[in-house]
């Protein structure tokens, strides 16, 4: 009886982290090499390289002239005097469209390239995007407003005993834990340690909760 071949040779090496094509030939810059190779995680690289791509993109320079323009300014009053324009122009666009966010996110990865080339920022985030300073559409709601939203949801008999028991329980987290929407949508009850002891207990909230369970 013949033995099995044994196949001894090495699987193929993958590269660890495959650019988005669009962004492919600018991941092959030394420079962009040398900056990116301080993150470990494949999803970091990737945003900063597709918000750096997207932001040379708008100010038409390339990191070769980003890095040449701050250099050849010693004083740092004015450091790079066109170029802040340009990305200024480029960050307040996007709070134009609603992208203040996505702003903030390009600013901050043009600010870790600068880092990676010994390169410092004289502008800070509020002289680029001041919209971020001044933010008056959001604000936490107060209790009487979150006591008005679970008597509506006691009033939605329709909704079903297990979702309007869900939907109360995702309130109380997001209002007491301040947990954002999207965490708060991945969260499970594997996620939660029920047997830790919580760093504080609200006492102004439990007659309401009392209130709801008996609905």
């Amino acid at each position: 009886m013949k033995a099995p071949k044994v196949d001894n040779r090495l699987p193929e090496s993958k590269p660890s982290w495959v650019p988005p094509r669009k962004f492919a030939e600018l991941s092959k810059n030394p420079l962009i090499q040398q900056w990116l190779v301080s993150y470990s995680a494949v999803n970091t690289k990737t945003e900063h390289l597709k918000r750096f791509g997207r932001l040379l993109t708008a100010i038409e320079y390339t990191p070769e002239q980003i890095v040449k323009e701050l250099e050849d300014h010693e004083d740092r009053k004015k450091n790079g005097k066109a170029l802040k324009a340009k990305v200024k122009t480029y960050c307040m666009a996007l709070v134009d469209q609603g992208h203040t966010a996505f702003a903030a996110l390009t600013l901050s990865s043009f600010r870790s390239f600068l880092t990676s080339q010994e390169l410092t920022m004289a502008w800070t985030r509020q002289d680029m995007i001041p919209v971020i300073a001044v933010r008056t559409d959001r604000r936490v709601p107060t209790k009487e407003e979150i006591y008005r939203i679970l008597d509506d949801l006691n009033a939605q008999s329709h909704l079903g005993k297990e979702r309007n028991a869900r939907y109360k329980a995702m309130i109380w987290t997001a209002y007491q834990a301040g947990v954002r929407p999207s965490c708060l949508l991945k969260l499970r009850v594997g996620d939660i340690d029920l047997t830790a002891e919580p760093p504080y207990q609200s006492r102004s909230l439990q007659p309401q909760i009392a209130r709801s369970k008996g609905s």
